[in-house]
């Protein structure tokens, strides 16, 4: 089987109101930040990323 890199980053305005969507027990948050919260879920990154912080739409 090929190595595949799984990934998902979403643009969002309200970022602490998305944050609890993405919290435990759905996946392990390991980057904070205040433009990006990182979460791996089943091995795929899903990063919040606020859309106001440059870059987002």
């Amino acid at each position: 089987m090929s190595p595949a890199m799984l990934g998902l980053v979403i643009p969002v305005s309200d970022h602490h109101g998305v944050k609890a969507m993405y919290a435990a027990p759905r996946g392990a948050r390991h980057t904070d930040e205040s433009s990006y919260v990182g979460n791996d879920i089943d091995g795929c990154e899903v990063a919040l990323h606020r859309a106001d912080h440059g870059g987002g739409r």
